[in-house]
């Protein structure tokens, strides 16, 4: 696989059309199209900024014998820029409203860590709900689903980045196990 056909490929799963694509990277749509069918090459500051926009390395977009697996787009973000103020519950909220202009439903998630039996046992032998307190003080992140016609994707914001990647199966019911991590449906959507 050329590096062309992995940017498309990425770009695609990612769910970003050539001209939001270029707009992330700060070129032009053309060079986009030109990369993408062969006609040049990024230059090396823009493969390093590809490689971190799709959470991939420079040598794995080089590689021409291999795919790419990753569909998480991730970008930086300063959330101290976002307010809080408003109809927004938490700056988080404002900063996936402000990366998802386009959405037609953002709904925050609440996480809930999944306990192995012997956390479970620990965590009512000491004080039920201690575990789920100290996961939640550990991780201040914030979770969502964007859908986007009839794209839903799942949202990670940071303090320092937002990460998307693309949900399948839909996320149809109230909660839902990922990873070992249990993530409900939120009474409110943005």
């Amino acid at each position: 696989m050329t590096l062309g056909e992995k940017l498309r490929d990425c770009r695609k799963r990612a769910g970003l059309s050539q001209e939001a694509l270029a707009e992330k990277l700060h070129v032009s749509r053309q060079a986009i199209t030109k990369w993408e069918c062969g006609g040049g090459l990024p230059d090396v500051e823009n493969l390093q900024r590809i490689a971190a926009l799709f959470g991939v390395t420079v040598d794995e977009l080089l590689r021409e014998e291999d795919s790419i697996a990753s569909s998480v787009l991730r970008e930086e973000l300063d959330l101290a820029q976002y307010e809080d103020t408003g109809r927004y519950h938490a700056r988080q909220d404002a900063a996936v409203k402000a990366h998802f202009p386009n959405a037609e439903r953002i709904i925050p998630l609440i996480r809930r860590k999944k306990l192995s039996k012997t956390e479970q046992i620990l965590d009512f032998l000491t004080q039920p709900g201690v575990f789920h307190l100290a996961d939640v003080c550990t991780d201040q992140t914030a979770y969502y689903l964007v859908e986007e016609g009839a794209q839903q994707r799942f949202v990670h914001v940071a303090e320092t980045y937002i990460e998307s990647s693309p949900l399948n199966p839909r996320f149809t019911e109230k909660w839902r196990l990922m990873d070992g991590q249990y993530f409900v449906k939120a009474a409110y959507t943005l």
